[in-house]
């Protein structure tokens, strides 16, 4: 819109301009010559006065010039603006078929019984279960009184037993994420948001403890930049204050995280028993 007025701007000053130049030109002819008197144009003058009115192609010329330059600058303009909003319509459209298919990736999780051979769960629910069995055996492990290390450990036990599901979900969820963070796209965030509502707080808990591990430290920087656990419901982890151990960017306004932080200092982080 600025761009229109500043483009009407400049024709208008031109057109004045052009008709400035030509009043002062029939002004002088008719004052400018010495002898003037109230009788009218004589001799040379009126010759010349009225030769002048022949220039006035010249004047309908220069004001097609400027018709002709201005709709040239209007074209270019409406063309780019064309450009842009089909650059942002194919990015928006490559990045919901990303999405989509991320999606088609948890629909299609499955966990099978090795004893019954049968399937137990599917789709997201996969991953419910995967993080269930994680909580459990890490809280009920005795052996282990650092929490740090009883962590790694289960979180390495869960890699081990589920890495054929977990490895493709992670690597899709990842690349969509990187897809966006290297795009040129204005509005990351609000696309951020839409990534954001689709994961379940079950998912969000994995990606949480996958970001406390060696394995995700290339996911914490798109965790961060788009508060992936800004919705994540804190009472379901292991200890609230596993959230201590990664970024305060990564929850967003979450409002327990934020006060955890407040309550504790993550740079005085202790082994929890």
């Amino acid at each position: 819109m600025n761009k229109f007025f500043g483009v009407g701007f400049l024709i208008v000053v031109a057109v004045l301009i052009i008709l400035g130049l030509y009043a002062s030109y029939y002004y002088f002819l008719l004052q400018g010559f010495p002898g003037a008197n109230s009788q009218g144009l004589t001799g040379v003058r009126a010759g010349t006065f009225g030769d002048a009115f022949g220039t006035l192609n010249a004047l309908f010329s220069a004001l097609a010039c400027c018709g002709v330059v201005a709709t040239l600058l209007l074209q270019r303009r409406d063309l780019k603006q064309t450009h842009e909003k089909a650059d942002i319509q194919q990015f928006e459209s490559h990045f919901y078929s990303r999405l989509s298919l991320q999606q088609n990736i948890v629909d299609r999780l499955d966990l099978v019984s090795k004893s019954s051979k049968q399937t137990v769960a599917n789709g997201r629910d996969c991953l419910k279960r995967i993080y269930q069995s994680m909580s459990e055996r890490c809280l009920e492990d005795t052996k282990r009184t650092d929490h740090k290390i009883k962590i790694d450990f289960w979180y390495d036990w869960v890699w081990k037993n589920f890495h054929s599901d977990l490895g493709l979900y992670f690597r899709s969820l990842y690349s969509l994420l990187k897809f966006l963070s290297e795009s040129d796209y204005q509005d990351k965030a609000k696309l951020g948001v839409v990534i954001r509502s689709l994961l379940s707080d079950y998912e969000l808990s994995i990606i949480l403890y996958n970001c406390m591990s060696s394995r995700g430290e290339n996911f914490k920087k798109y965790a961060e930049e788009y508060a992936l656990f800004d919705n994540l419901d804190i009472s379901i982890l292991i200890d609230e204050k596993d959230v201590l151990r990664v970024s305060k960017r990564s929850f967003g306004k979450n409002k327990v995280a934020l006060a955890i932080f407040e309550r504790d200092d993550p740079n005085e982080l202790v082994s929890l028993s």
